[in-house]
């Protein structure tokens, strides 16, 4: 399962991407995947790509972690996805 979190500015999204990526660790040994491709806190650079302000390939890259972990779960959150066009 891929959760893809867009949360808007000022909903605690922040806070929310903090925990992941300092409990990323933990939280992979209980089967969630905080994918770690475009990611420093959140994953504001794969949300930058898409809005052609980075690499596309950034892309590329997460599609092979995501195909590569076994984990059930894979968490991706952006607060730049909201304002992305499909």
């Amino acid at each position: 399962m891929l959760v893809v979190h867009i949360g808007t500015q000022k909903t605690g999204t922040s806070a929310l991407q903090s925990y992941l990526a300092e409990n990323a660790d933990a939280l992979l040994d209980q089967g969630i995947h905080y994918l770690k491709t475009g990611r420093v806190r959140s994953h504001g650079d794969l949300a930058q790509a898409l809005r052609g302000r980075g690499a596309l390939s950034l892309w590329q890259e997460a599609r092979e972690e995501l195909r590569s972990s076994s984990s059930p779960t894979q968490v991706i959150s952006a607060e730049g996805l909201w304002v992305t066009d499909p």
